[in-house]
């Protein structure tokens, strides 16, 4: 089983990221995605690509407050 850690700043230039293993494979802001200089909040769009991008039977429910399960997550 690897060890997945995934990270989200949900503050001034909201940010998240994923690491596998302690080695750090994607990190991306939400303003990269929405082209809002500076963007605050959750990272919805950036946690989106993440999950899409690495992970494996996902429930989500995004709202004003974040809830996830994440059930199995692997490098696709």
């Amino acid at each position: 089983m690897k060890n997945i850690i995934i990270a989200l700043h949900c503050s001034h230039n909201a940010t998240a990221g994923i690491s596998i293993d302690g080695k750090v494979v994607c990190l991306l802001s939400e303003e990269r995605l929405n082209r809002v200089k500076n963007s605050d909040g959750f990272p919805a769009l950036a946690f989106d690509y993440i999950l899409k991008t690495y992970c494996r039977a996902i429930k989500i429910k995004l709202q004003k407050s974040f809830y996830a399960v994440l059930i199995s997550c692997q490098k696709i």
